[in-house]
Parts: C-alpha cells; sequence; structure tokens
C-alpha cells in the first residue's frame, strides 16, 4: 500500500499528495517516488491527469554527424547530403513524452527559403513522429547563424529497444550548413 505524505504548494496554497509506491486513483499533481530495494530514491514522477511523468525536465544536445567529418565539439566540415541520423541513447527504460525539439547550425552561402530548408526530425526506426521546416530562424533570419525551435509538442512515445534518432533532412536546394547541433526536451513517461 503507498505512503501518503502531504504537502501543501508554495504556489497558490494548493494540497498536493506524495506517494512512495504507485497510488491506485491519483490525482492531477500528486508526486510519486521511485525507489529501489534500499528506500532509495529512483526518479521523482508527477500525475498529469492521463500520465506519471518525471518531475525533472531533461534535455540532451547532439553535436556530432557520422560520416560528416565534424567533430564532438567542433566545427570541421560542411553539411551537405540530404539526411543524416544521431543517435539519441535515452528512451530504453521509460517511454518518452517529448516536450520540444531545436535544431541550430549556421548557413555557409546563401538563404533558407519556404522552399529550400532544412527539416529536423525526431524519430524512431521506422518512422517520422515529429518534425520542424527550419525555413528562418526563431528571429525571422534566413542565412549566417540559424536557430529554431519547436512550438510545445507534449506528446507520449513508446520505448523502443533501439531508442530514438534526431534526423536532419535537406530540401530543395537547401544552401550547405556547419556545426549542427539538435536538442531535444523532453520528460520520462510510464501509465
Amino acid at each position: 500500500m503507498p505512503t501518503n505524505i502531504s504537502v501543501v504548494s508554495q504556489t497558490g496554497g494548493i494540497k498536493e499528495t506524495t506517494f512512495v509506491g504507485v497510488p491506485v486513483s491519483p490525482n492531477r499533481g500528486d508526486r510519486h517516488n521511485e525507489v529501489d530495494a534500499n528506500n532509495d530514491l529512483i526518479m521523482e514522477w508527477f500525475w498529469n491527469g492521463s500520465l506519471w511523468l518525471s518531475r525533472s525536465l531533461h534535455q540532451q544536445s547532439i553535436h556530432a554527424w557520422s560520416g560528416q567529418g565534424v567533430l564532438i565539439g567542433g566545427v570541421i566540415g560542411d553539411v551537405s547530403s540530404t539526411t543524416d541520423n544521431i543517435p539519441f541513447s535515452q528512451g530504453n527504460d521509460y517511454d518518452i513524452y517529448l516536450y520540444k525539439i531545436h535544431g541550430t547550425f549556421r548557413v555557409l552561402s546563401g538563404n533558407l527559403s519556404a522552399t529550400n530548408y532544412w527539416a529536423l526530425q525526431f524519430r524512431n526506426t521506422t518512422s517520422n513522429l515529429q518534425s520542424i521546416n527550419i525555413t528562418t530562424g526563431n528571429g525571422g533570419e534566413a542565412t549566417d547563424y540559424i536557430c529554431k525551435s519547436s512550438n510545445a509538442i507534449n506528446t507520449k512515445y513508446t520505448k523502443l529497444n533501439t531508442g530514438f534518432n534526431i534526423v536532419f533532412t535537406k530540401n530543395g536546394s537547401a544552401p550547405n550548413i556547419r556545426a549542427p547541433i539538435a536538442s531535444i526536451q523532453y520528460r520520462f513517461s510510464r501509465t
């Protein structure tokens, strides 16, 4: 049987309940501490009304391109291929609740446009799950240094033994880019 520990939120005086052990009928905002056999904390969870989500919002950035001559942390080599997979190693222990994806790179020459752009895709091994078309940066810039973020996605994706990939895909006659970085923000999820 779960152990209840009541706490009062410091914002708005909303009463929240934290459980050690998974509650049978949680209420939105309830918390659950996952512990191991020694009662050491593994992960803190909250109930969003339909899923248990990790309280921590995680972020992972991927700087390396396989086969493109870009070193980890470096800016060597230009990227001009039509697609390249970047492995994302999380997602084998829990499902992923994807919050946002972000793409950053430098356009070498020319401009991005609605027909000539790079797409950043969050994928599993068989299909594209989320995508943003990088036709301009967050500030409307179409050349030089570009940073593009998705809107909030807030979607759960089931864990796979092979994990997930981030893919940059060239569309039309998009300009070559340098030093691409893909990052994702996510929570772990469980039902």
